[in-house]
């Protein structure tokens, strides 16, 4: 007997649903798997887009850190508690000066949940426009007869070339024409090297003109930087009656003006700045300058004049140790007029206005003019040197860069977003050149009552009008701003390397200023 089984069509139903549920399972699984792995990669995608952003974002923070402390500030940019807002993120810096005159600037970055923290290492140093040795931004001229040499006060004092031995030769310019006169009576003019004019000006030379090298015109015009007057406690009027003598020791000093009169004798002895409005020296006035233990500077705002008769003496004939910045300004009633004789050893700055130099006196240094005139018979030694010290710019050498370690309170939760937070809190976040943080002082002064007081905070909430004498300033953070360039420095310091360096501002000021009637 045979015995048939027939699967019932619910039979079949159920297993080809469990099939179909096994399929549809794995399918799932698998597109499960698919969407986890896409998410996956397209997070890892996005946090090394936003990786790349804060590193970027961290890169511009150092930047303006930098920007700023080229321009006198702190360096600071931002806070942690209130950062500044670039492009996708935020970001904050810090800058620190050394011994060394080292600033070093960390710079950190947040960009969505991405973090970056870098730090540099800089030197702040100036560039100086004294190093255009004989130089005019507009047209020179050359009298007749004039003589023009160079060589380098590190060497050693000058010595005359002889022509068929010449090792240093010169080289002048301008952004003009350069006009160099021709014989005076047996007397023929010499430049002994290169005469530069401006773009697509010329030289022009007269009969008996010797110029020794190129006269090619310069492809681009000379920019001359201002000039950036230091931040010199006031001090007062400095005048030396007539057949007096007067003494500035090493200090800084500023006040309305420096004057010597006829007969009398003004001695300032460096490492010295001093700034006043006016500078004048009457006739038969001496004004010496003694820079064996550091430079002098001298910045004059509106005008300067010499007397026929006066001089200015440099007593270690050192021209890297005396330095004129003049910013007088014709047009706006500005006055430079020179007459002094007998030889000056050192440099003059004036970048918007004439100066002449004068026929009676024998120069050894640098001169750098809106327009130059060298009179007849003029003698002008040009001291490759003289751009060595002093300041007009200041720019960043780069020590070092490097990725840091970004600090662990920011890395312990990367699901904060700072620009989604801040804009929760109803917080505008600053921009960067707004964020800046001011430098701040500690200043001791005594008050005209005579009260000893002290002041802490930025230069603009400071009231200079109440200080009869400083006891102390001091700068804090400890990054030297640029308004403060010329600050005292001896000669170890500058020598080596040729560009003067920063160096951190915490010191004891107040100086006394006497004379002898």
């Amino acid at each position: 007997m045979r015995i048939f089984v027939h699967n019932t069509p619910s039979e079949r139903r159920g297993s080809a649903l469990a099939l179909s549920l096994t399929v549809v399972t794995v399918v799932a699984l698998l597109s499960a798997m698919m969407l986890q792995l896409s998410s996956a990669h397209w997070k890892r995608e996005a946090a090394a887009v936003d990786q790349k952003r804060a590193f970027y974002i961290a890169e511009a923070g150092l930047a303006e850190s930098i920007w700023g402390l080229v321009r006198g500030q702190s360096g600071i940019v931002g806070t942690q508690e209130l950062p500044v807002r670039f492009g996708d993120g935020v970001y904050w810096t810090n800058a620190l000066g050394d011994d060394a005159g080292v600033v070093h600037v960390s710079s950190t970055a947040m960009c969505g949940q991405a973090r970056a923290k870098l730090d540099i290492a800089i030197e702040l140093y100036y560039q100086n426009a004294l190093n255009l040795g004989a130089f005019s931004a507009g047209n020179m001229t050359v009298g007749a007869g004039a003589y023009v040499d160079a060589y380098n006060s590190k060497n050693g004092p000058y010595i005359a070339p002889l022509l068929g031995l010449l090792t240093t030769p010169v080289k002048i310019g301008s952004n003009g024409d350069v006009s160099v006169a021709g014989i005076r009576g047996l007397v023929p003019t010499q430049i002994l090297g290169s005469v530069i004019p401006g773009p697509n000006k010329s030289v022009s030379a007269g009969l008996g003109t010797l110029i020794l090298g190129d006269t090619t015109p310069r492809e681009e015009a000379v920019e001359l930087p201002a000039i950036l007057i230091p931040d010199v406690p006031l001090f007062g009027p400095m005048t030396v009656g007539h057949g007096a003598t007067g003494t500035l020791p090493s200090g800084e000093y500023a006040g309305p003006n420096l004057s010597v009169a006829s007969g009398g004798t003004g001695l300032i002895v460096g490492p010295a700045i001093v700034v006043v409005d006016t500078l004048s020296l009457a006739a038969g006035a001496k004004l010496r300058i003694d820079n064996s233990a550091g430079p002098v500077e001298i910045y004059v705002r509106q005008s300067m004049t010499t007397a026929a008769g006066s001089q200015i003496q440099n007593l270690n004939q050192n021209p890297r140790g005396l330095m004129f910045w003049l910013d007088m300004h014709p047009r706006t009633g500005g006055v430079l007029s020179l007459a002094h004789g007998g030889p000056f050893h050192g440099s003059m700055y004036a970048p918007k206005a004439p100066i002449a130099i004068p026929a009676t006196s024998e120069y050894f240094g640098s001169v750098v003019s809106s327009a130059l005139t060298i009179p007849a018979n003029g003698r002008l030694h040009v001291d490759l040197s003289a751009g060595q010290i002093g300041t007009t710019d200041v720019s960043a050498s780069v020590l070092h860069w490097r990725p840091a370690a970004v600090p662990a309170e920011l890395t312990r939760d990367l699901r904060y977003e700072p620009l989604a937070d801040f804009a929760e809190r109803g917080i505008d976040l600053p921009a960067p050149s707004s964020a800046h943080t001011p430098i701040e002082k500690a200043v001791e002064y005594v008050d005209r009552d005579g009260e000893t007081r002290v002041f802490r905070g930025t230069e603009a909430a400071l009231d200079r009008s109440v200080i009869a004498s400083l006891v102390e300033e001091v700068v804090q953070p400890v990054v030297r701003p640029i308004t403060q360039v010329g600050r005292r420095r001896n000669w170890a310091s500058i020598d080596d390397p040729v560009v003067a360096k920063l160096s951190p501002v915490s010191r004891r000021r107040g100086y006394a200023y006497g004379h002898d009637d």
